[in-house]
């Protein structure tokens, strides 16, 4: 099998709103204009340090894409207006999004996630013996009658949301979870489970949280594509197509490894990261 290198850093021009996509309806498109999420570190951010678009999804959607002779452009922008915008026909698409009980028919959703990250309740390691971490109790138990945080924008389980006993701290972004953890503003963060160990590593308090109950059926994120630019069920189809080509040959398992050597983290911490080879077929 040929080496592939990437690099995981990439350089990629932040576009401004565009007055439509790239190309009409009525033809296969060989350039689309893509919605990138802002910050989901390390998976897909704006890194402050170097003013580029960084991460692991971005670089998996490229190539996926690459691979059936299509190529990506990238307007990195705050998640919700993402979403919105892939609504419209002004862009083909967003990602990284959840499908839930509430969009699920808004978008066009490819049967491959670009990723599965389990949703974490983290706990500040000092309180964490007081909650069974071993299934025993379940998650509505686990939160009922407690504070906590959430990003606003962001999806999670509608049936967590709905629940009426559970005191929600919405926040502009997972790191402002994490400092209110610290501060016992709240009593659970509620955060992918990668990108809560790298944000807990960046901010030097990774010993000082734990997640504590993770739901790993939750975790497949995937692009949302749009219905308005008529070419949604071609895109999906081709980028399950790219992306089974990716797994494959190894590429996809390539730029997982790249991305835990990049950031240093652990295979422990972003286990749910895991692709299975056949899930075309299912």
């Amino acid at each position: 099998m040929k080496s592939h290198t990437y690099t995981m850093t990439i350089f990629l021009s932040i576009f401004f709103i565009f007055p439509g996509n790239v190309c009409p309806s009525s033809e296969k498109p060989t350039t689309i204009i893509l919605g990138v999420e802002d910050d989901w570190a390390p998976y897909c951010f704006l890194n402050k340090e170097t003013g580029h678009l960084d991460g692991f999804t971005p670089i998996v959607v490229r190539e996926a894409f690459k691979k059936v002779g299509i190529n990506t452009e990238y307007k990195v922008i705050p998640f919700s207006r993402c979403m919105y915008l892939a609504l419209t026909d002004v862009i083909s698409g967003c990602f990284n999004a959840a499908i839930t009980r509430d969009n699920k028919n808004k978008y066009v959703w490819p049967k491959t996630p670009l990723v599965n990250e389990p949703l974490g309740f983290f706990s500040l390691t000092s309180k964490s013996r007081s909650y069974d971490a071993s299934g025993q109790v379940g998650v509505y138990e686990l939160l009922s009658g407690n504070r906590v945080g959430a990003t606003l924008g962001y999806s999670y389980p509608t049936q967590i949301l709905e629940n009426s006993e559970i005191t929600f701290e919405k926040v502009k972004s997972d790191s402002v979870q994490l400092d209110m953890l610290l501060r016992n503003r709240i009593d659970f963060a509620l955060l992918g489970k990668g990108s809560g160990y790298y944000l807990a590593s960046k901010k030097n308090i990774r010993d000082q949280v734990v997640d504590v109950f993770t739901i790993s059926t939750d975790g497949d994120f995937y692009i949302a594509l749009s219905k308005a630019t008529g070419n949604g069920e071609y895109l999906s189809t081709m980028f399950d197509k790219g992306m089974l080509e990716l797994i494959k040959s190894g590429e996809y398992n390539e730029l997982k490894s790249q991305l835990e050597q990049h950031f240093n983290m652990s295979t422990g911490d972003i286990s749910g990261m895991q692709v299975d080879a056949n899930i075309m077929t299912k």
